[in-house]
C-alpha cells in the first residue's frame, strides 16, 4: 500500500507541475518581474519594505503577504481571497488553505508562487474551491483592530515610535546581514544587500517612546 500511495503521489505531482509549466509557457501565468516589484518602491508596512514581505514571506505566510499586497496596490475594489487549492491538497493529503489577491480585470496575484495569472487558468490548475472573497475595502475594515493597515515611507519609521517595530526591523536587519555574509553568488548577495539598504536606519528608529517630563 505504501508503494501504491507513493506512486499516486508522484503521478499527481508530475501532473500538477506539468499543468503549471504549461500555463507559464502559454502566457496564462506570468512571474512577478522587476517592474512588478518597482511599483512598491518607497512603500513600507509595519516598518519593513513591502517588497520584503512579498519576497521573504512568500512561502507559508500567504494570508499575511496577500493582504499586504492588496493594501500596497491601493485599489479598494480588488479582492482579498481565501480558499482551498484542491490540487495541492491531494499532494499533501490534507486541506491546503491559501490566500491570494484578485483584481477587477480578472487577474490572480499569488505571492506564494510569485505569479500574475488569468483567473480561469489559476482556478483550473490549482483546483480552487470553497473560495471566499471580500473587496480590499471590506477586508481592511473588518481587520482594522489588528493593525492600522497604512502604508508609510521609510522616514516615518525613523521619526515616529511605533509599538513593536524596533524588534521587527532589528530582526530583519540581522537576518539580511547574515544572508549577505553567507550568500554563495554575487546575484544573491546583491539582492540581500539591496533589501538591507532599504530598511529604516536602525540607529534612528525609536525603540521607546519619548516621555515628556512634567
Amino acid at each position: 500500500m505504501g508503494i501504491i500511495k507513493e506512486f499516486i503521489h508522484d503521478y499527481r505531482t508530475m501532473k500538477h507541475v506539468a499543468s503549471f509549466n504549461k500555463a507559464l509557457e502559454n502566457g496564462e501565468f506570468k512571474p512577478f518581474d522587476d517592474d512588478f516589484y518597482h511599483q512598491f518602491d518607497g512603500k513600507y508596512f509595519n516598518g519593513l519594505p513591502v517588497r520584503y514581505y512579498l519576497q521573504q514571506m512568500n512561502m507559508g505566510k500567504c494570508y499575511d503577504a496577500s493582504a499586504i499586497l492588496a493594501l500596497a496596490l491601493g485599489n479598494d475594489d480588488n479582492y482579498v481571497v481565501r480558499g482551498e487549492l484542491a490540487e495541492r491538497s491531494k499532494l499533501q493529503d490534507d486541506h491546503f488553505g491559501h490566500g491570494w489577491v484578485e483584481t477587477e480585470d480578472g487577474k490572480v496575484l499569488d505571492t506564494t508562487w510569485q505569479i500574475i495569472a488569468d483567473k480561469d487558468a489559476y482556478y483550473r490548475v490549482f483546483g480552487v474551491k470553497g473560495e471566499g472573497k471580500r473587496t480590499a475595502k471590506q477586508f481592511f475594515e473588518d481587520c482594522k483592530g489588528m493593525s492600522d493597515w497604512t502604508i508609510h515611507d521609510k522616514e516615518y519609521y525613523e521619526n515616529n515610535y511605533v509599538p513593536l517595530m524596533y524588534p521587527m526591523i532589528l530582526g530583519a536587519y540581522s537576518l539580511l546581514k547574515m544572508n549577505v555574509e553567507k550568500s554563495k553568488n554575487e546575484k544573491e548577495r546583491s539582492y540581500y544587500a539591496g533589501l538591507l539598504s532599504e530598511l529604516p536606519d536602525i540607529e534612528k528608529v525609536p525603540s521607546i517612546p519619548d516621555i515628556e517630563m512634567e
